[in-house]
């Protein structure tokens, strides 16, 4: 089966996301308590007693000012040996620790907020029975607030919009992501032969994923379709003679764009020759890690 409308495959690709995920686990209720962090792991109370609070509560906070929230866990035997994440979102922006260590920050794009990054990766896992002590130590987001202060605003309002412990299938995620990112080229590739190969190396690998038999049976078809994806990729793509240099920041650097008018051409080759290195060279599962909406 060919797809005629792009659209209707950009959507498939859309509704892999949420196969992903194959474990979840909502932190409902939070302890949250206001005042000051002054230095590592001191935290100076302000006179307001502690509350508890639920998702779905709303907060204020204004500059200079920081708002807790503190939840206790134990992790689910069904999460142990997967790939989990925290995926937390408070609206505002805030650091993250877990049993007294930074484990990393999230921003929301509540209320104006210009970057929506709500997911933390475990490196190392977790194990069963693990207790997890979550702190959440929440702000303002500046840049959403900026042009409200000069207007004279005082505060913001946010609300406890997610809180929760997920795992996903390793390959589903990879397959996902890769052929995310090859949608991602498809539409700003402007070699309308290589673009072709392109949509249909997605459109067949897509084709036979089992979306109607339930989660369990979606994930179990993604491993062959996933390497028959890969290998049309590898017959897809011809790539052009970009010098290229890998940074220790796993980003890359083209060298000698030449004349401003080239630029076009140079983003499509430097597009089209990462994809043939992606599909030759090996790359860590640690470096595929995308932002999920998480959507049940």
């Amino acid at each position: 089966m060919h797809t005629l409308n792009p659209n209707v495959l950009k959507n498939q690709i859309r509704q892999i996301e949420p196969y992903c995920v194959t474990n979840r686990l909502e932190i409902d209720s939070w302890k949250s308590y206001t005042g000051m962090h002054v230095s590592p792991n001191n935290i100076v109370l302000d006179e307001n007693p502690p509350i508890q609070m639920y998702l779905g509560d709303r907060w204020k906070v204004g500059y200079d000012e920081t708002r807790y929230f503190e939840s206790e866990i134990t992790v689910p035997a069904e999460f142990e040996g997967k790939k989990v994440y925290l995926s937390i979102d408070f609206g505002g922006e805030a650091i993250v620790r877990i049993n007294g260590q930074i484990v990393g920050a999230v921003s929301s794009e509540e209320n104006f907020g210009w970057v929506h990054r709500t997911e933390i990766l475990f490196k190392d896992g977790v194990k069963a029975g693990e207790k997890l002590n979550i702190q959440v130590e929440g702000a303002v987001n500046c840049a959403g607030f900026c042009d409200r202060a000069i207007a004279g605003a005082k505060y913001m309002e946010y609300t406890l919009n997610k809180a929760e412990l997920i795992a996903v299938d390793r390959l589903t995620e990879s397959y996902w992501f890769d052929i995310s990112t090859a949608w991602d080229a498809y539409e700003h590739c402007e070699d309308e032969y290589v673009k072709s190969r392109l949509f249909n190396a997605m459109d067949d690998s897509v084709h036979q994923l089992d979306y109607d038999l339930g989660g369990e049976a979606f994930i179990a078809s993604v491993p062959k379709r996933s390497t028959f994806f890969g290998v049309r990729l590898k017959k897809s793509i011809t790539p052009h003679p970009v010098k290229l240099s890998w940074q220790v920041t796993a980003t890359l650097t083209l060298h000698g764009f030449g004349q401003s008018k080239r630029l076009r051409e140079k983003r499509q080759e430097l597009s089209l020759t990462i994809l043939h290195l992606w599909t030759t060279i090996p790359i860590s599962s640690s470096l595929r890690v995308r932002r999920f909406s998480m959507t049940s």
